[in-house]
C-alpha cells in the first residue's frame, strides 16, 4: 500500500460503518417475544432488544462482554481522544495496576 495505512484516527466509528445490514427472519415464537418486549416499553426498537440480547450472550465470555461494552460506548459517541501521550498513559496505568501502585 502506497504511503502505509491511514492513521488510527480515521478508523470507522462503529462496526455498522463497515458491515452490511443484516436481516434476520424470526420464528413465530421469537416474534411474539420481541412484540411483548416492545409492548412492555422495556425496549424502544427491535434493534435495541437484539443489542441487549447480544450483550447478555457476550457476558458468557469476559472478552466478548468487554468488546460489547466498548462498541456500545462508541455507538453512543463515548470516546477517548487519540492523543500522542495516550499509549504511554495506558502503559503507565497498567504497570501501576500490576505493581499495586496508585501514583499519579
Amino acid at each position: 500500500m502506497v504511503g502505509g495505512p491511514p492513521p488510527a484516527t480515521h478508523l470507522p466509528q462503529s462496526p455498522a460503518a463497515i458491515l452490511p445490514a443484516m436481516h434476520v427472519e424470526l420464528s413465530p415464537g421469537s416474534q411474539r417475544i420481541v412484540e411483548a418486549a416492545l409492548a412492555s416499553g422495556e425496549f424502544a426498537t427491535p434493534e435495541e432488544l437484539v443489542e441487549a440480547a447480544l450483550a447478555a450472550w457476550g457476558c458468557r465470555s469476559p472478552l466478548a462482554a468487554a468488546v460489547a461494552v466498548g462498541l456500545a460506548q462508541l455507538d453512543r459517541g463515548e470516546r477517548i481522544p487519540l492523543t500522542p501521550g495516550l499509549g504511554d498513559d495506558i502503559k503507565r496505568r497498567g504497570r501501576e495496576r500490576r505493581h499495586g501502585s496508585t501514583r499519579p
